[in-house]
């Protein structure tokens, strides 16, 4: 499990992801969240996104699987984090806006469609949710972590399958660690819609 990769690893890992400059991926997000609205933050890992919207004065919710990276983000953004997997939300309506950067990509596909409808469920109406995926194909184990792969076609794909989502962008970025721009990152911002289907 990726989780226990992150007990194992979590002070390397927040030190390596806590300062990354990752404003131009919050504000096409935070522009559709209203004022103090409510984010949750999925696989928050370091907490430096959620830091970042407390900053900004949205309320948060801040997840995680690892009870390391738990304890390190609780440390770091001064606000507890829920140690829970994001296959075990139950939420109904309660978020403006979901944040899911580079934290969805540990879930198998097989599961993939389930988390989907709760994290949707978890959305109030109109709310939007932002996810990030390594670019490529694929479900691969590489240095101990589980990895699922997306191309943006494929990514479109998933997304359809969810009539209560409108896709409103999916874009390639490159990765802003050091050394790692020649890796890419397929990105999506859906909004839950506002009526039934």
């Amino acid at each position: 499990m990726s989780s226990e990769y992150y007990d194992k690893h979590g002070k390397d890992f927040a030190r390596s992801t806590a300062q990354l400059n990752v404003d131009s991926l919050y504000e096409p997000f935070l522009r559709l969240v209203s004022p103090g609205g409510h984010i949750l933050d999925v696989g928050c890992g370091s907490g430096r996104d959620t830091k970042a919207f407390l900053k900004l004065g949205f309320e948060v919710t801040a997840i995680d699987a690892s009870a390391e990276m738990v304890v390190l983000a609780t440390d770091f953004t001064g606000q507890s984090v829920k140690h829970i997997r994001v296959q075990e939300l139950e939420a109904n309506a309660v978020f403006d806006g979901i944040w899911a950067c580079a934290s969805l990509l540990h879930v198998p596909r097989v599961e993939m469609n389930q988390v989907l409808d709760g994290l949707i469920r978890a959305t109030k109406r109109g709310g939007v949710m932002y996810m990030s995926f390594k670019h490529g194909s694929g479900e691969a184990t590489r240095n101990g972590r589980f990895f699922n792969d997306y191309t943006s076609e494929q990514l479109r794909e998933l997304l359809a399958k969810h009539s209560q989502l409108d896709v409103l962008n999916t874009w390639i970025t490159p990765d802003v660690r050091p050394g790692r721009t020649s890796d890419l990152w397929v990105n999506a911002l859906t909004r839950r819609v506002l009526s039934h289907i």
